[in-house]
């Protein structure tokens, strides 16, 4: 998660999708979160050439890049996707695929 404290909607998201007790949940159990200050870690920033923030990218075990999904992400969005991720759909389906499997 790449995030700047000027950062208007990383403060939305800090605020209203990172502070969602489902998701919250999801993530500890299913993911390593890792929080990056933009403003202070550029090379990390220009090496996964991220544009604009927030930015959310998940990247596997072996760090394999599975994708981004640049914006602000309301919790009921992000559960989904962070769903997809991790059951592995996103190598057997499409996002929207899978969100019509449900």
């Amino acid at each position: 998660y790449f995030w700047s404290e000027a950062c208007g909607y990383c403060k939305k998201m800090e605020t209203e999708t990172f502070s969602d007790s489902a998701v919250i949940a999801f993530l500890n159990k299913h993911f390593i979160a890792v929080k990056v200050n933009s403003d202070n870690e550029r090379g990390v920033v220009s090496g996964y050439n991220v544009q604009g923030l927030p930015d959310n990218w998940f990247i596997t075990e072996k760090n394999e890049i599975i994708g981004n999904q640049p914006g602000y992400i309301p919790p009921d969005m992000l559960l989904p996707l962070l769903r997809y991720i991790h059951t592995d759909s996103y190598k057997k389906m499409s996002y929207k695929k899978f969100l019509g499997t449900k």
